[in-house]
């Protein structure tokens, strides 16, 4: 018997494959896992992926990624906005950063303040995707 509740839930979240974040430049990629995720105003299966965080690499006070944490990555949309997200490859590594404008230049830079030193000249990467949505046991919010 399925209850109100149930069929609710069912028509409010949907089913969601969620790959690691190398698996965005995979064509064969492998779901890792899935979940149960409210679809979005954006998502298009044709240029949306759900990516699983599993570094610290973007984690600091307030607003920051955290391990486990999913985000929705929109492939099509690779144009760089200062203080947005990108998925992007540098050294063959798919990594999240954040797109910044600094005093010498335009960098991708990592939000935790241990690699914050690291910038990476859009001339290094291949940006693939915008993160536009995220899913957090410590916050939800769209980028």
């Amino acid at each position: 018997m399925v209850t109100n509740q149930m069929q609710q839930m069912h028509t409010e979240y949907q089913q969601q494959p969620v790959y690691k974040l190398n698996g965005l430049i995979q064509d064969d990629a492998t779901p890792f896992e899935y979940a149960w995720l409210p679809p979005g105003r954006g998502d298009d299966p044709k240029f949306t992926k759900a990516l699983l965080i599993e570094d610290t690499d973007m984690e600091r006070m307030g607003r920051s990624l955290h391990p486990d944490d999913i985000v929705f990555v929109r492939t099509d949309k690779t144009t760089p906005v200062p203080d947005a997200l990108y998925a992007i490859v540098h050294e063959s590594k798919v990594m999240i950063r954040r797109y910044v404008e600094t005093p010498i230049g335009a960098a991708f830079t990592a939000d935790n303040p241990a690699l914050s030193g690291q910038l990476i000249s859009p001339s290094k990467v291949t940006i693939v995707g915008h993160v536009y949505r995220v899913f957090s046991d410590f916050n939800n919010y769209g980028n």
